[in-house]
């Protein structure tokens, strides 16, 4: 698992093909919050690549609507989400996950089992797996 925590002064260690065989995370956190979401195409564009993620607290999983959660490329999505969210002072973290074992304990240590969220993390895994077969 890659971790990486400013998409802006050090570029990060993904690849614009990452997304179609590992999943990307991004962890917002400050006092009161924390959300968790994952990179995937845009429902109402296939164009464009937005989050889709959930308030721990609340779980309901959902795609963010906000402008700044839409990207030409992963980067582009990042560093948006990145600036947008620094502004509130959110400390975050994004992760880069290239493993079932590594999904896993990101599951585990960040208390999203028996959640919507963790349902989907697995179910876009089982896809992403199915993608590397193909060639």
């Amino acid at each position: 698992m890659k971790v990486f925590t400013d998409p802006v002064s050090k570029i990060p260690p993904l690849l614009e093909s990452d997304i179609k065989t590992k999943i990307i995370i991004s962890k917002l956190k400050n006092e009161n919050r924390t959300y968790i979401s994952y990179v995937t195409k845009n429902k109402n564009d296939n164009t464009l690549l937005s989050f889709r993620g959930c308030n721990i607290n609340n779980r309901r999983v959902v795609f963010w609507g906000d402008y700044y959660n839409f990207g030409k490329t992963l980067l582009d999505l990042i560093i948006r989400d990145y600036k947008f969210s620094a502004k509130f002072n959110y400390t975050m973290e994004y992760y880069i996950i290239e493993s079932g074992k590594e999904l896993k304990t990101f599951i585990k240590q960040n208390q999203i089992t028996n959640t919507e969220l963790e349902i989907e993390l697995l179910e876009l895994w089982k896809q992403l797996k199915e993608n590397k077969n193909i060639k």
